[in-house]
């Protein structure tokens, strides 16, 4: 007996615990999350096989609770009802803007293929939408349950994931931010992100200079040390034809998670160019919306036009509307927009090349909205994204109509996207 609780601890030693930091016995990590980058359904969940009990955390915070398990499918039902409130959510039948709280009580996370080591399992939750405040009070907007059908997202169970080896000084990355996340209510890619170079026990952003301690964990998170909050690093898998990289980030608070989510980065390539307007002149496919039901690509046109053009594939409909002007900025490319017509002000998309791999560019991308008086706002801060050159790019006939876009359905809102194209 005692050689069996003594290999018993060993085991759990080894296991540790990503969540928490602390090792138990008969506890699987398991990190719910989906391809297409940025989305805000990632969740970082311990199992605790033995006690049926899980303790998890998404990018709003923490939750725990009990679960049951036939084998393909866990309900963990909360031990306190996760409940968030959205101020100016609901617009009311008084003409004004009313608080949404939408509660939450039980998650089911059900394997759709693979193994409960990877694979996709479908995560979906009981949740209720209520009018707070306002002329509507009390209105249930709507609820979902564990049994609708929903999208199956990757899983992957922590002890299995990509390794940290390359964490050496001297590697580099894009997709940090040395940025504080100010509130749950933030969406992580609001965070401008940066290349980094990691040096001798401290982290370098190229944008600002800053630099910070990091260190590799026992546990394989890169734990970098800002003023006022911790935040850490985790690589989950690595795409080597495409060089993207899914890791998640978090901030810690005595040494556990207050929130997650995944995020794209890449090893910062060398040498990132469009080349000339002749052969920047193509089809570029965003890859922050590869292998999604609603693909975006921007076509760029020799003529110093281009055009932006979302796709709905269960409609089988396409949205069409002008780049203006686009041209370079020494290596960037920076391209103008109006939202309609008649609008005052333009965005300005700017593509900053990291790097390329064979019909790839890597680049970091941001947008600014710039009114008449040449003021300028942050619209996208500075995100890694790639895009696959998708051919020779060439306007449509003035004579064929542009397809007019699908009404998109109403989605429960933790699975709500958080990129904008």
């Amino acid at each position: 007996m005692a050689s069996f609780a003594w290999r018993a601890r060993c085991a759990a030693l080894a296991a540790g615990t990503l969540i928490g930091m602390s090792a138990q016995a008969a506890l699987i990590q398991t990190a719910y999350f989906t391809d297409p980058h940025g989305t805000a359904s990632t969740y970082l969940v311990d199992w605790n096989t033995t006690k049926l009990k899980a303790e998890g955390v998404d990018f709003r915070g923490r939750f725990a609770g009990t679960y049951t398990d036939n084998g393909v499918r866990r309900v963990v039902s909360l031990t306190t009802p996760r409940v968030f409130d959205q101020s100016s959510a609901h617009y009311d039948s008084c003409g004004q803007y009313a608080t949404v709280r939408t509660s939450e009580s039980r998650y089911a996370f059900a394997r759709q293929s693979g193994t409960e080591r990877a694979g996709t399992s479908a995560v979906s939750a009981d949740t209720s939408q209520v009018v707070l405040d306002g002329c509507d009070a009390g209105l249930v907007l709507g609820t979902t349950s564990i049994d609708d059908t929903v999208d199956a997202q990757s899983h992957l169970r922590m002890s299995v994931r990509a390794g940290m080896a390359d964490a050496v000084p001297g590697a580099r990355w894009a997709g940090f931010s040395e940025h504080a996340r100010v509130d749950l209510q933030s969406p992580v890619h609001t965070l401008a992100a940066d290349l980094t170079t990691m040096q001798v026990g401290q982290m370098h952003f190229a944008r600002t200079g800053t630099v910070v301690p990091a260190a590799l964990n026992s546990q394989g998170w890169l734990m970098l040390s800002f003023p006022g909050f911790t935040r850490g690093y985790t690589r989950l898998k690595v795409d080597n034809s495409t060089g993207a990289e899914t890791w998640l980030v978090g901030d810690f608070v005595a040494e556990k998670l207050s929130w997650v989510q995944e995020i794209l980065v890449t090893r910062s390539l060398v040498g990132g160019t469009f080349g000339s307007v002749a052969q920047a002149s193509r089809q570029w496919n965003s890859g922050l919306f590869v292998d999604t039901n609603n693909p975006f690509a921007i076509h760029l046109y020799r003529d110093g036009t281009g055009e932006r053009i979302s796709t709905d594939i269960a409609a089988g409909t396409e949205t069409r509307s002008p780049v203006e002007s686009w041209g370079f900025e020494g290596a960037n490319i920076v391209q103008v927009r109006r939202p309609s017509p008649l609008a005052s002000y333009t965005y300005r998309r700017t593509w900053e090349p990291i790097g390329n791999l064979g019909k790839i560019r890597w680049v970091m991308e941001s947008e600014v909205r710039r009114m008449a008086d040449g003021s300028e706002f942050s619209a996208i801060a500075p995100r890694v994204n790639f895009y696959i050159d998708g051919g020779r790019a060439t306007p449509l006939p003035a004579s064929r109509p542009a397809s007019t876009a699908a009404r998109t359905p109403l989605v429960p809102l933790q699975r709500l996207a958080t990129v904008l194209p």
